[in-house]
């Protein structure tokens, strides 16, 4: 392996912290318990460098226990899930030692010690909302078979990913018949939280198996969803997402024949106090009724009294916006009418709503 010399890391010092690289003058017992997330942020990502022994103004400090700050970086990424491969160098530059942390971008999608998916944006950690916008982030955001070389010179070592075969189309097998006939039963019963249990298996098989190719489970969601109490959405949301993430595209297919209720849902039509719901009801769209995502949004800036508004806050539902492919959708649509309102919380909405598109 070439090392890295000390003009290749003086080089990337000189450049500002980036979505590529981070400063850090000491590893103090936050920075340490941050660091789990700072590595699953850039593998998640691009890829890129931590530096341990600068300051934010980019002074060379050095660091007093190579050995220890080796270590403990190490034990960070041991804490992500699955453990994320780096390479360390303890590199001299002007009397001083700095250890350099090279974080390649990643063929897997890393969690956090906090069981939570990090990304990097500009310079700042952020997080995968919800399952929507991982599933985008595995099949659209080129993290299968990428090759990174951020910063160093063309000299310099290239951190290259080997890509497995990480989107598997998985033999999806029928529900096992005595699973099957244990959820229908369950299902029938008077109390809601023996219901919600069945629901919570039915989330687990579907991980493997091929729920809604079975008649009698489509059957049977049909008939709660006419009368499904705030507690059984919350659980039927969760079986779509285990559908959406690890079906297959008939099996997506499937839950379309409820998205009049989802809608319903997420313009808090249904359910007007329940804002987690909506909210949930919005991601599970954004994948199955894509059309509907711009009627709903424009529904939320036009239609919601200033309390409920601030307390849904819509802008924090476009993270992945961009990769739904729906922006200049959106954003098209909200001019339209920022074109024609004569009404100013309407505007100051949808300007709101503009950057926040223009940053997901």
């Amino acid at each position: 392996m070439e090392m890295t010399t000390d003009g290749e890391l003086r080089n990337l010092i000189d450049n500002n912290e980036t979505q590529l690289l981070e400063l850090k003058q000491e590893l103090s017992a936050s920075v340490v318990e941050g660091l789990p997330t700072k590595l699953a942020s850039f593998a998640n990502f691009e890829g890129g460098y931590l530096i341990i022994g600068v300051s934010d103004d980019k002074k060379i400090v050095g660091v007093k226990d190579e050995k220890r700050v080796i270590t403990l970086i190490s034990q960070a990424a041991k804490r992500c899930t699955p453990q994320i491969k780096i390479e360390c160098e303890t590199i001299t530059i002007e009397s001083e030692k700095c250890i350099l942390v090279k974080i390649p971008v990643s063929s897997f999608i890393h969690s956090d010690h906090k069981f939570r998916f990090p990304i990097r944006v500009g310079n700042q950690t952020d997080y995968i909302k919800d399952q929507t916008g991982l599933i985008l982030l595995i099949k659209e955001r080129g993290l299968i078979g990428k090759t990174f070389s951020p910063g160093l010179s063309s000299e310099s070592e290239k951190i290259v990913s080997t890509p497995p075969n990480l989107i598997k189309e998985l033999n999806r097998t029928p529900i096992p018949h005595d699973m099957k006939e244990q959820i229908l039963k369950l299902w029938k019963n008077s109390r809601i939280e023996v219901r919600t249990t069945a629901m919570r298996n039915l989330e687990m098989i579907a991980l493997s198996s091929n729920i809604m190719g079975d008649e009698d489970i489509v059957r049977n969601i049909d008939e709660i969803v006419k009368v499904a109490t705030e507690i059984e959405w919350d659980g039927l949301f969760r079986i779509f997402s285990s559908v959406l993430y690890n079906g297959k595209e008939d099996e997506k297919e499937t839950i379309t024949r409820w998205i009049s209720e989802i809608i319903q849902i997420a313009r808090l039509d249904k359910f007007p106090q329940n804002l987690i719901l909506a909210r949930t009801a919005f991601s599970t769209l954004q994948i199955i009724g894509k059309q509907h995502i711009k009627d709903i949004l424009i529904y939320w800036v036009t239609s919601l009294d200033d309390t409920r508004y601030k307390d849904f806050s819509p802008t924090g539902q476009l993270t992945n916006i961009r990769h739904y492919g729906l922006k200049d959708d959106i954003n098209q649509a909200l001019l339209d009418i920022l074109t024609q309102s004569q009404d100013d919380r309407t505007i100051a909405r949808i300007i709101q709503i503009q950057d926040a598109i223009r940053y997901s």
